[in-house]
């Protein structure tokens, strides 16, 4: 019997024996080895435990299987796509679905802990840096100014809390937005932070308001 054949029995919910269910496992863990590849460790790294990365995701892609049964069923039935191949497919973005997701949830709620260690290399380092540029295009002046003084945890002198709040507020969307539209990775974000919180324009925002406060 072919993977294909038990890839069917399974989404049918037969009753497969021990040799059946481990063709199920390993066809899950070549899919979850394919996602790593397809979408890179480090961002994986972040929603799952380095010690046992492989057999979580290869339960979660068992999982997907089972939660998209009738998805996968009526989308086989209506064409001659190769079972295996459309399960590489759709498990692949799941994965990258749960890493964006990831990547929005650190936007929402962990913007301040942006020096979270991340993985040093150059495509990294290149990627936020180009995020950086599209910052300065796409926000306005006082969401850029927003985005330093919570990267710093530090409070503008020259507004109000529920002022800071609402500026806050709209750069996070904006940032959701930029993610979103480009595709940043969690790293990519966390790198970003660490540039802007540090950059020229940054410390040139916390003078210019301090300076504001003293006239």
């Amino acid at each position: 019997m072919t993977v294909n054949d038990v890839l069917l029995k399974f989404l049918y919910q037969f009753n497969l024996n021990d040799e059946e269910l481990k063709l199920v496992v390993a066809f899950a863990q070549r899919a979850a080895k394919a996602s790593i590849t397809a979408i890179g460790l480090s961002a994986l790294r972040r929603l799952y435990s380095s010690e046992d990365l492989i057999e979580q995701m290869t339960n979660e892609a068992i999982e997907c299987i089972l939660e998209k049964r009738e998805v996968l069923l009526e989308k086989l039935s209506d064409s001659n796509i190769k079972i295996t191949d459309y399960m590489f497919f759709v498990i692949r973005n799941y994965f990258i679905d749960k890493v964006r997701k990831k990547t929005i949830n650190v936007i929402d709620e962990e913007i301040t802990d942006y020096d979270k260690p991340y993985k040093h290399n150059p495509t990294i380092t290149l990627e936020a840096e180009e995020l950086n540029k599209i910052v300065q295009e796409k926000m306005s002046e006082a969401e850029k100014e927003a985005l330093c003084f919570e990267l710093r945890e530090l409070m503008p002198a020259n507004k109000s809390q529920a002022a800071f709040e609402k500026a806050k507020s709209r750069a996070k969307s904006r940032m959701r937005s930029i993610v979103k539209e480009y595709g940043f990775s969690v790293d990519v974000v966390f790198a970003f932070f660490d540039i802007y919180a540090q950059s020229e324009l940054c410390e040139k925002i916390v003078l210019n308001s301090k300076s504001k406060q003293r006239s």
